[in-house]
C-alpha cells in the first residue's frame, strides 16, 4: 500500500512538471515563431537581409511571405487552441506543421551556405516544436480547465434540537 502511494506522489508531480514543460515550450514556440513570420510578413526581403536572413534576397517575395504567412499561422493555431481550450487537436496539427516548415528552412539555409552549421534559431524552433508535438499528443494544454464551479444544490435547513 505504502507504494501505491508513493506511485500516486511521483505520477502526480510528473504529470505537473510535465505540464509546465509543455506550456513553456507552447508560449516559447508561439513568440518564436509568431514574431519571425510576423517580421517577415512586415519587412522587406532587402532589409530582411540586413538583419540576417540572407536566403530572402535570393527568394522571390512570394516565397518569403507564404513561409512568413506558415509560421505565423502556426503560432496563432498553438495559441488559439491553448487559450480557449477548443479543439484540442489544433496544436498537433500546428507543431507539426512547423517541424515541417523548420525542415524545410534547414535545407535551405544549408543550400545556401553549404558549410555553415543550422541556425540556433531553427534548432529551438525544431525542439519546441517536437516538445509541443509529443506533449499535444499526452493531452496536456498549457492550463488544465478543470475548474469546478459549485453545485446548486438545494441545501436542507437545519434543525436545531
Amino acid at each position: 500500500m505504502l507504494f501505491r502511494r508513493e506511485t500516486a506522489t511521483i505520477s502526480k508531480f510528473a504529470s505537473s512538471v510535465r505540464a509546465v514543460v509543455a506550456g513553456a515550450a507552447q508560449i516559447a514556440l508561439c513568440l518564436t515563431s509568431g514574431v519571425s513570420g510576423g517580421v517577415q510578413l512586415s519587412v522587406d526581403p532587402a532589409t530582411l537581409t540586413s538583419m540576417g536572413v540572407t536566403w530572402a534576397t535570393d527568394s522571390p517575395a512570394w516565397f518569403v511571405r507564404v513561409v512568413g504567412t506558415a509560421e505565423l499561422a502556426g503560432a496563432i493555431g498553438i495559441a488559439a487552441a491553448s487559450l480557449t481550450g477548443v479543439m484540442s487537436h489544433l496544436p498537433i496539427l500546428s507543431a507539426a506543421s512547423l517541424i515541417g516548415a523548420d525542415m524545410l528552412a534547414m535545407s535551405i539555409h544549408s543550400c545556401w551556405s553549404a558549410l555553415a552549421p543550422p541556425a540556433p534559431l531553427d534548432l529551438a524552433s525544431l525542439v519546441l516544436s517536437v516538445v509541443v508535438l509529443w506533449t499535444s499528443q499526452k493531452g496536456l494544454p498549457v492550463c488544465e480547465r478543470s475548474v469546478t464551479l459549485p453545485s446548486r444544490q438545494k441545501s436542507k435547513p437545519e434543525t436545531r434540537p
